[in-house]
């Protein structure tokens, strides 16, 4: 969701198994911006985390080097 101070994206668990998550997100002007969900945050009882970024985002990539089981990497990633 974009507003004036940037793009939100929600990250969501879908899984059984708390890991950390790291979110690749790809801005408009192609410049690419790695942030990291710690596992606590899953643990703590979260089941969605809001990243705040400046700018349009164009692409996001959870676990880019797929680092972690998944069973459906198809919803792993969004695209503009």
């Amino acid at each position: 969701a974009e507003n004036g101070k940037g793009t939100t994206i929600i990250i969501e668990d879908h899984g059984q198994a708390p890991m950390p998550a790291t979110v690749e997100i790809t801005l408009a002007d192609g410049s690419t911006i790695t942030r990291k969900v710690p596992v606590d945050r899953w643990l703590e009882g979260a089941t969605q985390v809001p990243i705040t970024v400046n700018g349009e985002v164009t692409k996001v990539v959870i676990d880019p080097n797929k680092n972690y089981p998944d069973n459906n990497r198809s919803n792993n990633s969004w695209e503009q």
